[in-house]
């Protein structure tokens, strides 16, 4: 992807060019306007320049995982969440997240996407040895992970009957593990628990355009 160097700093990183065929290419793999495109082209070049508490140093060509978080507005800490939906997007594997990769999963999380796209993203984090189907160390793995990652309270017991209690009401075929066909139906009856797996994008890109135009002001 083309791109350009800021006028205001030339050493930061390049800002994603939107050609018109670049737009329209991602406006039909994200669904995302090319005015949500180009504030999201400068929210990019934001999280790269972005310290973290591993790097000070701005990062071209993409975003490292922790820049990631940053980006999203995730809390900067351990979350398994974050290290699954990187890997996902993470088309080549490099440990940068691109402009184009960057703009899917902001696409994915936003309320642009059907809620069947959302609820097979959302399965594709929690299959974690990524079999196509959730068993129950699957599940065990990434609820037990989230529960000591956000300090709640429950027993090795509680997490067992909670899984076990789960898999009666979601295993349709009774063989032990959970479909996509399966999960989605039970993801349709329960919405709620997609809402972590939505992101704010309106608000993201208010941000972003506030920003810009405070740093407008600034410079005129």
């Amino acid at each position: 992807m083309g791109a350009a160097v800021s006028v205001d700093n030339p050493n930061a990183p390049p800002t994603p060019v939107l050609t018109p065929r670049i737009s329209s290419a991602l406006q039909t793999t994200t669904r995302l306007t090319p005015e949500e495109l180009e504030l999201l082209g400068v929210h990019f070049r934001k999280a790269q320049e972005a310290p973290t508490p591993i790097s000070t140093e701005a990062l071209k060509g993409g975003i490292d995982q922790a820049r990631f978080q940053v980006a999203l507005g995730l809390p900067q800490k351990e979350s398994l969440y974050v290290d699954r939906m990187f890997f996902l997007m993470d088309a080549d594997h490099d440990g940068l997240i691109t402009f184009q990769e960057f703009t899917n999963v902001v696409s994915l999380l936003s309320t642009k996407t059907p809620m069947l796209d959302k609820i097979a993203f959302s399965f594709q984090i929690i299959d974690l040895d990524g079999d196509g189907r959730l068993s129950k160390n699957d599940v065990h793995e990434f609820l037990h992970t989230s529960i000591v990652e956000n300090n709640i309270l429950l027993t090795k017991d509680q997490v067992t009957q909670i899984i076990d209690h789960t898999f009666l009401d979601v295993d349709a075929d009774k063989d032990g593990f959970v479909s996509l066909d399966e999960y989605a139906a039970f993801m349709a009856r329960n919405e709620n628990s997609l809402s972590h797996f939505t992101l704010n994008l309106a608000y993201l890109l208010n941000l972003t355009s506030t920003a810009s135009a405070l740093g407008v002001a600034a410079v005129s």
